[in-house]
């Protein structure tokens, strides 16, 4: 049975922060092995969440300026999709940026996102 990490509750995340903490100190117990099986493990369960997320932003067909912030979301947490896309590293510095437009009336003015 699969579970979510929203099952988890802030103390539990904490709880297992502390045990790996103090397993960390005993250099023999997390060996190599099971540190790469362990991370393999988490690298797996985050990569099907970030694409049950992105399935999810998909179905959403009507465009709305409240999608647009959660696909600005979706990207700027999970920016290292960038990376992957154009085979250097990204960095996001900003959400979105003004770059002009706006009269007297302070109107009209033009938003760009990434």
């Amino acid at each position: 049975m699969k579970q979510s990490l929203a099952e988890f509750t802030d103390e539990d995340k904490d709880a297992i922060q502390d045990l790996f903490d103090k397993l960390l100190l005993t250099g023999d117990f997390l060996n190599s092995d099971t540190l790469i099986k362990t991370k393999e493990s988490i690298d797996e369960k985050y990569i099907e969440d970030v694409i049950q997320e992105y399935k999810e932003l998909l179905k959403q067909k009507t465009e709305t300026e409240n999608l647009e912030k959660k696909w600005q979301k979706f990207l700027k947490i999970h920016s290292w999709i960038f990376s992957y896309l154009f085979s250097f590293p990204i960095i996001l510095h900003k959400d979105e940026a003004y770059v002009g437009g706006k009269g007297i009336s302070n109107t009209n003015g033009k938003i760009t996102d990434f």
